[in-house]
């Protein structure tokens, strides 16, 4: 699951990355693995799936406002968050109805992108 979340995370990364117009930096990354990833996994696995997707989205809208300095960045990271979430519920449906529920991070990581 923790790998699911890291591909996950990539993912959104570089979406909102793109459509920011910001250029991919291997430290910002890193910076958003440390401050957001690592929060994120934690509260998402120790609280709830709540409280770990608010962390993300918090701290992807702070760390990509400081990035792009624009207010525009707050609207891609809601429309990219959402699509993710909707990317990810879909993806858990298709695999429950191809393989019959069994985890498979490969399934999962190839019909989420």
């Amino acid at each position: 699951m923790i790998i699911i979340g890291i591909i996950e995370f990539i993912a959104l990364f570089i979406a909102i990355l793109f459509l920011a117009n910001i250029r991919f930096d291997l430290l910002k990354l890193i910076v958003g693995f440390i401050l957001i990833l690592m929060p994120s996994l934690i509260g998402y696995f120790y609280f709830s799936q709540g409280v770990g997707i608010i962390v993300l989205f918090v701290g992807l809208s702070f760390l990509f406002y400081i990035f792009a300095k624009t207010k525009w960045v707050l609207i891609d990271v809601c429309i990219v968050i959402m699509l993710g979430i909707f990317a990810d519920n879909i993806s858990q449906f298709l695999q429950n109805k191809l393989i019959g529920g069994r985890d498979s991070i490969i399934m999962h990581i190839v019909l989420f992108s």
